[in-house]
Parts: C-alpha cells; sequence; structure tokens
C-alpha cells in the first residue's frame, strides 16, 4: 500500500484520478444510455426490444462479475479498469454500423461487459487507495463524479446527435478510450494476491451493505422508466414531471458530500438508517401528494437521501472485508446492483398492474423499510460486527 492510499485527505494524486475516470465514465453512461435507445427507436424496434436490450446490458454486468472479480484479484485493478474502458468503448464505436437486431443486442451485452469491468475495478480501487478515516467520502465524492458526468452526458449526447448518431457514439467511445491510459499510468502497481471466493461468513459480514445497493438499484431503475410515466398519468405537466425528477438527482448531488462526511464520523450503519427511514417517508410522499409543490419537495427529500445510499453501502462494504477479498466483495456488490436495476421495472411494474399507480415505488419501500429494521434491531451485533 502506498503512503498516498493511507492518507486523511480524500483529495489526492490517486484519487483524483478515480473520481477523474468516474466522471469520465458517467459522462459516456449518461450519452449512450439515451442516444441508443433513440436510435433503436429509429430503426424501427418496440418499446419491449428496447427495454430488453437495457435489461441484457445489466445482466452482462452480472455475468461479467465473476471474471471482473478475479481480474482484478489476482492480476491488477488496474488492468481491470483499463480493460473495461477500452471494451465499452469499442462497443460504443460498434454500435454507430449496428443493422441487425443481433448486432444491436450483441453490442448492448458487450458494453455492459465492459461498464462491470469498470465498475468493479473502480470499486475495488475506490477501497484500496482510502481508509477508515475517509472511505465513506471517498466513495461519495467517487460516485457523485460520476453522477455530474451522467448529467452532463444526455445534453452532449443530444447535441452531437442532431449532427449525426454516429457522431455521438463515437464521441462516446473517445470518451471511454481516454481513461485507459490515464488509469494505466497514473494508478500504482499493486500486487496481485491468489484469488479466493468469498465465504459464506463473508457474505453474512457485507449483507447490509448487499441489501442496501440492491435496494438502491431498484429504486434507481423504477425512478428512471416509470417515475416520469406516473407523474403524467396523475396529472402533472410535463414541467412539473421535469422539475421534480431533477429535483430528485440534484438533490442526491447536494447531499452526497455532506452525508458521506458525516457518516465517516458517525458510522455508515447510522446513517444508512437516517437515509432509508427519510426515504421511506419520502418515497410515500412523493406518490400520494397531490399538489405538484409537495411532490418536488417530497422528490427533493427523497433523491437527498437516497443519492448517498451507494458510497454507503460501498464504504461498509470496504470497512467489513480485509483487503484480500475486497475484489471478490467488489463483483458481488455490482451484481446485486445490477440485479436490483434489471428487475426492478418488471416487478414494478407487475406490482402497479395489480394494485394499481400508487404502488409505484411499493418495491423499493418495503426492502429499504427492511433494511431499516434490519439496522435498528441488529444494532448491537452491527457494531460488534463493526469492531471485530
Amino acid at each position: 500500500m502506498t503512503s498516498t492510499a493511507l492518507s486523511a485527505s480524500p483529495f489526492n494524486r490517486v484519487l483524483f484520478i478515480l473520481y477523474g475516470v468516474s466522471a469520465l465514465a458517467g459522462m459516456a453512461v449518461g450519452l449512450y444510455n439515451p442516444i441508443i435507445a433513440v436510435m433503436m427507436k429509429a430503426a424501427g424496434y418496440s418499446d419491449t426490444a428496447i427495454g430488453g436490450a437495457s435489461s441484457l446490458f445489466f445482466l452482462c454486468v452480472i455475468l461479467t462479475a465473476p471474471l471482473a472479480g478475479f481480474l482484478t484479484q489476482r492480476i491488477s485493478m488496474r488492468l481491470a479498469l483499463a480493460c473495461g474502458l477500452v471494451l465499452a468503448g469499442t462497443a460504443s464505436c460498434l454500435f454507430a454500423y449496428a443493422q441487425t437486431g443481433a448486432e444491436w443486442f450483441g453490442y448492448r451485452g458487450l458494453l455492459g461487459a465492459g461498464i462491470g469491468l469498470y465498475l468493479i475495478g473502480g470499486q475495488s480501487a475506490v477501497n484500496t487507495f482510502a481508509n477508515d478515516r475517509n472511505r465513506t467520502i471517498v466513495g461519495g465524492l467517487h460516485a457523485l463524479c460520476f453522477g455530474i458526468g451522467m448529467g452532463v452526458g444526455p445534453i452532449l449526447g443530444t447535441a452531437l446527435y442532431e449532427v449525426t448518431a454516429a457522431l455521438a457514439m463515437f464521441v462516446c467511445a473517445g470518451i471511454l478510450f481516454v481513461g485507459a491510459p490515464v488509469v494505466l499510468i497514473g494508478l500504482p502497481v499493486e500486487v496481485a494476491s491468489k484469488p479466493r471466493a468469498l465465504r459464506l461468513a463473508q457474505i453474512k459480514r457485507i449483507s447490509l451493505a448487499l441489501h442496501a445497493v440492491f435496494a438502491y438499484g431498484v429504486a434507481e431503475a423504477i425512478l428512471m422508466s416509470l417515475f416520469p410515466v406516473f407523474m403524467l398519468d396523475r396529472g402533472y405537466s410535463m414541467t412539473t414531471m421535469s422539475i421534480a425528477f431533477s429535483a430528485f438527482v440534484v438533490g442526491g448531488i447536494i447531499s452526497t458530500v455532506p452525508l458521506t462526511k458525516w457518516a465517516d464520523k458517525a458510522g455508515q450503519e447510522r446513517v444508512l438508517a437516517f437515509c432509508a427511514c427519510v426515504g421511506v417517508l419520502g418515497s410515500l410522499a412523493m406518490t400520494l401528494s397531490t399538489h405538484p409543490y409537495i411532490a418536488m419537495a417530497a422528490s427533493a427529500v427523497t433523491g437527498a437521501c437516497l443519492g448517498p445510499v451507494f458510497a454507503l453501502a460501498l464504504a461498509l462494504l470496504g470497512r467489513r472485508l480485509p483487503k484480500e477479498d475486497l475484489a471478490g466483495g467488489s463483483a458481488v456488490f455490482t451484481a446485486f446492483f445490477s440485479l436490483g436495476s434489471m428487475v426492478a421495472p418488471w416487478l414494478a411494474a407487475l406490482i402497479m398492474a395489480q394494485l394499481g399507480s400508487l404502488h409505484i415505488f411499493t418495491l423499493s419501500t418495503l426492502l429499504f423499510a427492511t433494511l431499516l429494521v434490519r439496522l435498528v434491531v441488529a444494532r448491537p451485533a452491527v457494531q460488534q460486527a463493526s469492531g471485530a
């Protein structure tokens, strides 16, 4: 471990590189997601096919997780990061020439595999080059940079798409390719360790982190896919829907740094319980509100509490596992997030079809409510495990 990694400051050369590459990756993800959907729609594919391609992306992230964990642990985090960026960039280039259904789905899967490698390598790097004094704030800044990139990506992508769709995908590829040499040159060389699978005892130690990130994946996927439609169905205008949606995103961006900084002092479990509690109440308010201003305010509060959950869960995982298990833990962590993102739109839509549109957040609310119960009821055990 380098002295850089042991610094209590969340700002040093290595961490700045991770933040910068995270922003590049977020920009690329924010760029290609809407552009690919528009390209497929223009090519005549149904909404079902477009949704299936999106689910395939997360499925390939899950399928790549064991390989990414092995590569990160056995060879190098730098290599996993760089390979993921290059693979995703290559898929972006290929999208510019996609014509058949097999090509659309194949390149989407390749993109998912590349992003899976990047995510797992990046999460392992964050926990490796952080420490218990700054672990949560480092994860929060890493997630914040990714989120800012995702916010810039659609704006850039829309401007480029108006010129030509191929240009948008080539620029996306260029953004990803830039990150590869930065990672290979800028990150320190780690000593490879013998790969080992997580034992059941280790899985139990990080079960709270896995629960939290699965719930986060579910909530984010429902918000992205179903919340705009829900708002419009309730009679809200397009402007109100856009503001409420933006309020959720902005709330998460604003709260990430202060809440993760608080978690480094008060403990990830305590802040996670606070976020779960307010997130549940905020989700209920978003669903039941009949006034647009209440819906906007509830959206902002909910986003502020749920936005930092990913970073809190990742930091909790990093604190609960020894260094040699971080790669395997990050692979499982990413798989749980991707699984939640993949199944949420289908399950939430099924619940809404059976119980009504007011139950849009019922699935995510139940997941966060049970997480809160686990954190409160098992608090002595959690504190004992933290000190183990």
